[in-house]
C-alpha cells in the first residue's frame, strides 16, 4: 500500500463525525447530474449473490451499467426490459466509458474490490453505496474517510442495523445509567458458515465458463483458479475476504461503536485460535480490544468470539442462557444483551432476573433506513454525510475491526498497541499489515 494513503488524526474524524450526526458544513451540496432531477443513474459493481439485495435502491431510477466477473451475473438483466443497460466484468473499464453518465455506485463485490471500485467512484465525483465490510484494510478504510470527507460525497455502508431501532434503545438504557457503569463489551457469532481453518492446494482448476478470473484476483495477489475460493468461500481466504469477523463485526458491534464510541488508542490481542491456517482465517477465534478513556470513550474491553464460541456467563444473568449471536453490554448494575445481528432485541438482567427497563428515546429513528438515507443524500435532499453510516463513521468502525485481523494474523500472545496520534501500531509487522500493494494494472485507486 502505498505510503501517502496513511493520514493524520488532525486529518481523519472527530467524534461528531463517528457518530454520523456532523452538522452540515456547509459548501455546496452534492447535486446529481441526471437530466431527470427525480431520478439518479446508477452503476452496480457486484449484481449477483449480495448484489441482489441492492437492486431495490436503482428500480424507482436509473441503471446505466451493470458489472460482474460472472457473466451469468450481468446477464439476468432482461435486455429487452433494459436494452441501454452497458454490461461489464471489469469496472476500471466501466468508469472509463461511464464516468460522466452515472451519479451513484453500489459497490457489491467480494471485499478485496470495494477499495478500488469504490475509490475511482469518489474520485470522479460520485456517490457510493459500499457493502460491509467499508474496505479489505485499514489503510484502505481510512483513505475513503479521508476522501468522503475531503470533497464531501454521500456514502453509506451497507449496515442495516444502522437505521434500525434496536441500537438506539441500547444507547438509551445504558445512557440513562439502567446497567451502571459498562466496562466491558463482548460480542458473539455463529459465522463462520464455510470452511476456515484449513488449507487449500495451490494447483489450480479449470476456471468456469464465464467467469472472467484475471479480474476477479483484482488487486490482490494472483492465485490459481478453485471451486474452494469462488463464488462464496472466499471469505475465508485472507487475500480476499476478512473472515468471520469482517464479515459480521461490522453489524453485531455497530452498537458498541454508537454506544461507548471506542477511539483508536487500544491495545488489541488474540486469545484463542482454532485451527490456524497460512491460507486462511482460523475456524474459531477470541479477540480483545481494550480501549482507552478518552474524549465520549469511557475507557473499557471489547471481546470478539467466532465460530460459536460464546463468552462466560455473567451472574448477573442468572439461569438464563445467551443467545445464538448477539452482544452483551456488562454493567456495574447488571447485563443488558442485544440479541442477533442487528440489535432485534434487547433484554436486561438484574440480579439474576429478567427485568424490563424504563427508557427514554434518545436519539431520532432513522428516516427511511438504510437504503433511504442514503438515496436521499445522493439526491441532494439531505446533507451529504447525513448517512449514519457514511464512510468516515464506517471507515473508523472497520478499520478498528481490522485491526483484530491484524492480531489474528500475527497469532495468540502477541499484543499491539495503536497510537491515534502517529496512526500506526509499536509493531512493525503489524504496521505492514495495516495494507498491501496493489497488483500491476489496478495503482490508480492507490495513488491518492
Amino acid at each position: 500500500m502505498n505510503n501517502n494513503m496513511n493520514i493524520s488524526r488532525r486529518k481523519f474524524i472527530g467524534t461528531a463525525a463517528a457518530t454520523g450526526s456532523l452538522a452540515y458544513l456547509g459548501g455546496a451540496p452534492f447535486a446529481f447530474a441526471g437530466k431527470d432531477p427525480k431520478k439518479l443513474r446508477f452503476a452496480q459493481i457486484g449484481c449477483g449473490g449480495r448484489g441482489t439485495a441492492h437492486h431495490g435502491m436503482w428500480r424507482k431510477h436509473q441503471l446505466v451499467a451493470a458489472v460482474d466477473t460472472n457473466r451469468k451475473a450481468v446477464d439476468m438483466f432482461s435486455a429487452t426490459a433494459m436494452p441501454d443497460l452497458k454490461r461489464y466484468s471489469d469496472y476500471r473499464k466501466m468508469y472509463e466509458n461511464h464516468m460522466d453518465g452515472i451519479d451513484a455506485v453500489i459497490v457489491a463485490t467480494p471485499d478485496h474490490h470495494h477499495y478500488p471500485a469504490a475509490m475511482l467512484a469518489l474520485l470522479g465525483g460520485k456517490a457510493v453505496f459500499c457493502e460491509k465490510p467499508l474496505a479489505w484494510s485499514i489503510n484502505e478504510c481510512l483513505s475513503l474517510a479521508r476522501i468522503v470527507k475531503e470533497r464531501q460525497l454521500p456514502s453509506q455502508m451497507g449496515n442495516q442495523g444502522n437505521g434500525m431501532r434496536g441500537w438506539r434503545d441500547v444507547y438509551a438504557i445504558v445512557h440513562q445509567d439502567i446497567i451502571g457503569n459498562v466496562k466491558e463489551v463482548h460480542t458473539w457469532t455463529n459465522r463462520p458458515i464455510w470452511p476456515q481453518g484449513i488449507e487449500t492446494p495451490a494447483d489450480g482448476e479449470p476456471v468456469p465458463d464465464g467467469l472472467d478470473w484475471e479480474t476477479w484476483i483484482g488487486p490482490a495477489p494472483m492465485r490459481a483458479y478453485r471451486k474452494e475460493i469462488q463464488p462464496f468461500t472466499w471469505r475465508g481466504f485472507r487475500d480476499f475476504g476478512s473472515g468471520a469477523l469482517g464479515d459480521m463485526a461490522c453489524h453485531t458491534m455497530n452498537a458498541m461503536f454508537q454506544v461507548m464510541k471506542p477511539e483508536f488508542d487500544c491495545s488489541v490481542e488474540v486469545l484463542r485460535i482454532e485451527g490456524p491456517s497460512s491460507y486462511q482465517f482460523p475456524k474459531k477465534e477470541i479477540i480483545k480490544w481494550s480501549f482507552a478513556k478518552l474524549g465520549d470513550c469511557p475507557g473499557f474491553d471489547a471481546f470478539w468470539y467466532d465460530g460459536d464460541l460464546k463468552p462466560e456467563k455473567p451472574a448477573a444473568m442468572g439461569s438464563n442462557n445467551l443467545p445464538g449471536k448477539g452482544v452483551m453490554f456488562v454493567g456495574s448494575k447488571g447485563v443488558l444483551i442485544s440479541v442477533g445481528d442487528y440489535n432485534e432485541g434487547n433484554v436486561v438482567y438484574i440480579d439474576g432476573q429478567k427485568v424490563e427497563p424504563k427508557f427514554e428515546q434518545m436519539i431520532k429513528p432513522s428516516e427511511g433506513g438504510m437504503y433511504g438515507e442514503f438515496l436521499a443524500a445522493a439526491a441532494g435532499e439531505k446533507p451529504w454525510n447525513s448517512p449514519m453510516s457514511n464512510f468516515m463513521y464506517a471507515g473508523k468502525m472497520t478499520a478498528i475491526i481490522g485491526m483484530g485481523i491484524i492480531a489474528s494474523k500475527l497469532g495468540v500472545g502477541r499484543k499491539i498497541t495503536f497510537s491515534a496520534a502517529a496512526m500506526k501500531f509499536d509493531n512493525d509487522e503489524a504496521n505492514q499489515l495495516m495494507g498491501r500493494k496493489p497488483r500491476d494494472g489496478w495503482e490508480k485507486a492507490y495513488r491518492i
